[in-house]
């Protein structure tokens, strides 16, 4: 078994501004980044290969989050992902849907 040399890490939503924002700061400290449509359009045990985090991008929308999430926790892969979502402390205030912790 080889060992992997470098963390994966896929941003949920990075096809906004913020999404593409985190990616580029995660490559220029060597993470490889993999940038994921909300929702998924692809198959989601192909988008979550070797994958080691998803970021959750605060630039998306409570329904787009959680249809994206339930998509990619779907899978084999989903289940062992750990998740980081991001908010903004605007959304928190006004947001009328529960957050998931």
């Amino acid at each position: 078994m080889t060992r992997k040399e470098s963390t994966t890490i896929a941003v949920l939503g990075g096809n906004t501004v913020t999404g593409v924002a985190l990616s580029l700061l995660l490559k220029s400290v060597s993470y490889k980044t993999v940038i994921l449509k909300a929702p998924p359009a692809n198959p989601a045990e192909d988008l979550l290969h070797d994958v080691d985090l998803l970021l959750v991008s605060p630039a998306l929308d409570y329904e787009r989050r959680n249809e994206s999430l339930s998509i990619l926790r779907g899978t084999e892969e989903g289940l062992r992902i750990p998740v980081l979502a991001f908010g903004t402390a605007v959304e928190t205030r006004l947001s009328p849907h529960p957050r998931a912790g």
